[in-house]
């Protein structure tokens, strides 16, 4: 086993899909990720502090938060009550072993309420998701397995933007599709694996440096993109005014995908990538192109 392959084998993440009922009818906003980010620390910090301070707290300008969510696609604004809500959390490295209080934190959030309304709900699931479906409660899964799924040998490979993705070079937010490359989605899925496995697995010198030192291998692969701007932004109480979180929707398609590049999107795929993932953006699922030949 390479230094690389245990440094996978070493990052444990819990993927968690909660689903809730609603008690009343209520309105909620299109995008929900703010929405998920926001109950959800209001629930943990009421029943740890600790735990709240770890997942969103920051002490270091480089150190990521050690959690992502994925708000669900349903962007409908007015729901009925009965109806189910769903929202998907990852706990990356180190945070993982919190699945016992982030399941008090859910229970706590029943009172706290969604929406505007504070609109009651009832946590009717609670499941740990693995590579091959159900896990047992709090059931912890390496990276390394998920990236051993069973995955269709393709020359082309399409990744569906579920949520934006906020990608920033030189510092500035992409706006031009036209400036994304396959080499820029590998080196972000690198970056990201690097960061979070510094400050939340481990600062083994030797994995870190495996990390950082492998090639993207990019080989022969050609990206394609149909992909829009979507302009979107949530109201900060804190700052009073409102913040733009946009990023790219859409398809992008990667053809003669390279073994090396897959693997950097298939990391990619479980970390979520660019910024705002506390906030649900940056979620992708990647399958085989559709030949259209």
């Amino acid at each position: 086993m390479t230094l690389f392959q245990q440094a996978l084998a070493n990052f444990q993440l819990l993927h968690l899909t909660i689903t809730l009922q609603l008690q009343g009818d209520c309105s909620l906003p299109a995008y929900k990720g703010s929405m998920w980010h926001g109950w959800f620390g209001h629930a943990l910090k009421q029943v740890s502090e600790p735990a709240f301070n770890a997942l969103y707290l920051q002490y270091d300008h480089e150190q990521p938060k050690p959690y992502a969510i994925e708000p669900g696609f349903d962007q409908k604004t007015e729901w009925r009550a009965g109806e189910l809500i769903q929202f998907n959390l990852r706990l990356f490295g180190a945070a993982s072993d919190l699945g016992p209080i982030v399941h008090k934190a859910i229970l706590a959030g029943e009172r706290l309420g969604l929406g505007p309304a504070r609109t009651a709900v009832k946590l009717v699931a609670f499941n740990a998701i693995g590579p091959q479906g159900l896990l047992a409660p709090y059931q912890t899964c390496s990276l390394s397995a998920y990236l051993a799924k069973p995955f269709a040998t393709a020359s082309a490979q399409t990744l569906i933007l579920n949520t934006p993705l906020r990608l920033k070079q030189q510092g500035k937010v992409l706006h031009n599709p036209q400036q994304l490359t396959a080499k820029l989605l590998a080196a972000q899925a690198r970056r990201r694996l690097m960061q979070l496995y510094k400050y939340w697995v481990s600062e083994e010198p030797e994995q870190l440096e495996a990390i950082s030192q492998l090639p993207l291998d990019l080989g022969q692969s050609q990206l394609s993109n149909s992909l829009y701007f979507e302009d979107w932004q949530r109201f900060s109480l804190k700052q009073q005014e409102f913040i733009p979180l946009g990023g790219f929707k859409g398809v992008i398609t990667i053809s003669r995908c390279s073994p090396g590049l897959s693997q950097w999107l298939k990391i990619g795929e479980q970390l979520q990538l660019g910024g705002k993932t506390t906030f649900g953006l940056g979620s992708y699922q990647l399958v085989p192109a559709i030949n259209n030949s």
